[in-house]
């Protein structure tokens, strides 16, 4: 699926924007209070849109050369992501909290999110993400500790390393299991009060013709 146009769009550039704002907040309150500095006074992924997983291609937007994920945060709490294809199963590229998040704040089994598949016919198959089952935090350490962070539901599928100190990021990969007709939309909405969560690329897995 193309998700350019969110990264291209004035909510995109917005939500960005208050995701950075809140990395700059956080790593001035940490121990490492220069690190936003150091590292450019910026946030960003690696370069390259395409990733093959398992031979699946997953293509990320891009901004300025680098991937920038569609992020929903507390000012920008929900998109709603066009589909329209019949598929057996929606694979989300994603799925983890910046720059905080489970197991490092909230408890497990908590609902930080609402997924909502709109199908044709005004079907509606909607799907908590919780911590720790669909959703855990990016960034595997913790001041200058290691941590693992683990969803059940959701496997490691890419690692970054921005820095090999303070941040090493994980990305997750989320299978969905759709219903047999088309699927028209995937609604996002954070519920409140959460991190930001980041959704990389998303691949549809269709009927066999």
């Amino acid at each position: 699926m193309d998700l350019q146009w969110f990264a291209d769009s004035a909510v995109g550039r917005q939500s960005w924007t208050s995701l950075e704002a809140s990395l700059e907040k956080y790593w001035d309150a940490s121990s490492a209070n220069d690190q936003w500095k150091r590292t450019g006074s910026q946030f960003a992924f690696w370069k390259g849109a395409e990733l093959k997983i398992a031979g699946v291609s997953f293509c990320s937007p891009i901004v300025r050369g680098r991937v920038r994920p569609v992020v929903f945060t507390s000012e920008f709490p929900e998109v709603v992501i066009p589909i329209h294809k019949a598929c057996t199963q929606l694979h989300i590229l994603g799925q983890v909290s910046l720059p905080l998040g489970y197991p490092l704040i909230g408890q497990a089994g908590d609902s930080v999110a609402v997924y909502r598949l709109q199908y044709a016919r005004e079907k509606v198959q909607s799907l908590p993400v919780r911590n720790g089952i669909e959703v855990t935090q990016a960034n595997c350490i913790d001041a200058a500790t290691r941590i693992v962070p683990i969803a059940t539901a959701a496997q490691p599928a890419v690692q970054y390393i921005r820095d090999s100190a303070r941040e090493q990021y994980q990305i997750l990969l989320w299978s969905i299991s759709t219903q047999p007709e088309e699927l028209l939309s995937l609604r996002c909405q954070l519920n409140s009060a959460q991190p930001a969560l980041a959704i990389f690329a998303i691949t549809v897995e269709q009927k066999p013709s």
